[in-house]
């Protein structure tokens, strides 16, 4: 194994433990911590309506579905078939979420602690609209950081891409819909499942050649 895969393992395996040791946690202790009153209250505070509209938006399970039937439509029409395998694959982590929040079930904030504008069903960790956006959102940024050449147009989209997974998450706190770390938990979940999945494609890649490369037509 290269130095770079024993990195990547060791990242992974202390993520996957720090994601593990919340989930315990906050099964056993459901309550807000301290500390992240204080940032919930923070954040409530900013001036944030119109991007939380838009980040909230963003992670709706409708809203996720028909831009992942879009996505990948786009990429099978331009002769990219792989991408949209691996982004399809990507939102499978959106389901395994919904396990997570089941065996956890922490309850989501209340008017007890902090502003709450928005309420939907289900547990609260870990955040299934941050889990989509870091899924949806991540993904496209692995296949932009592959598919474009370095540059500053590259740059641009991967920073928008990670802004936006970064808005979904803070837009969940703002409406009151979830605490900060399960918003935490969120990112981590889907960091974790993304990075198994890009090793999956570098792993295919290896093996079989470059599978991402344009479809070739067919003819006689």
């Amino acid at each position: 194994m290269s130095n770079s895969g024993r990195w990547f393992w060791f990242v992974w395996i202390c993520g996957a433990l720090i994601a593990g040791t919340m989930a315990l946690y906050f099964h056993a202790n459901p309550g807000p911590l301290n500390w992240e009153l204080s940032l919930d209250r923070w954040i409530q505070d900013l001036p944030l309506d119109t991007l939380s509209q838009i980040g909230n938006a963003l992670g709706y399970s409708r809203i996720v579905i028909a831009n992942l039937i879009i996505a990948s439509v786009i990429f099978a029409m331009i002769g990219r078939k792989w991408w949209a395998v691996f982004l399809l694959a990507a939102m499978a982590g959106w389901l395994i979420n919904q396990l997570i929040k089941v065996l956890v079930q922490r309850p989501r904030p209340t008017t007890e602690y902090v502003r709450v504008t928005e309420h939907p069903d289900g547990w609260s960790f870990a955040s299934g609209h941050t889990v989509a956006g870091t899924l949806f959102f991540g993904a496209l940024a692995l296949i932009a950081w592959r598919a474009m050449s370095p540059g500053r147009w590259r740059s641009v989209l991967i920073a928008v891409l990670i802004g936006t997974i970064g808005l979904i998450g803070i837009s969940r706190v703002y409406v009151g819909a979830h605490w900060p770390t399960d918003v935490v938990g969120g990112w981590l979940i889907g960091a974790l499942f993304l990075g198994l999945l890009a090793r999956l494609a570098i792993w295919a890649i290896k093996r079989y050649g470059p599978l991402d490369q344009k479809t070739a037509p067919h003819g006689g």
